[in-house]
């Protein structure tokens, strides 16, 4: 009988305790920057439909004597009565166009997982992305 025990091959509650207890700790070291790296990543969203803009204002100025004054002159996506950034991360809005600039802003949607991230607003103009301070160039990936 004693023989037939020790043959038996497994694990003790306490050593799947000592397992479980391990990927919990590290689970809890891990899902931040998790969750930072996929909120870094939504930033691109942004910043591509930014630049796509503001390709799309450059060639809407070729044709006209001023920059778009609305987006809806320009291909964007549109939810209701925001417009949105390509993958709808981002609410996009033309806070101006006029015969020689313009500026287009990216927020974070309310109710969407961007709205967390310390990087709440990009911007862009004719003359490329604002970046005025060091924070923002991080935010730019500059």
């Amino acid at each position: 009988m004693k023989k037939q025990l020790a043959e038996i091959i497994g694990f003790t509650l306490i050593e799947l305790l000592v397992a479980i207890a391990i990927l919990g700790i590290l689970s809890s070291f891990a899902y931040p920057y998790y969750n930072s790296a996929v909120m870094k990543s939504r930033r691109i969203d942004a910043i591509n439909t930014l630049i796509q803009l503001q390709m799309e204002q450059e060639k809407y100025r070729v044709h006209n004597p001023s920059y778009a004054v609305d987006l809806s002159q320009l291909p964007v996506r549109k939810n209701k009565k925001e417009y949105l950034s390509q993958e709808g991360n981002y609410t996009i809005k033309l806070i101006e166009g006029s015969s020689t600039a313009f500026e287009i802003i990216a927020t974070p949607v309310e109710s969407g997982v961007q709205h967390q991230d310390i990087c709440r607003t990009f911007s862009i103009t004719q003359d490329g992305p604002e970046v005025g301070s060091n924070e923002q160039r991080r935010c730019w990936n500059m």
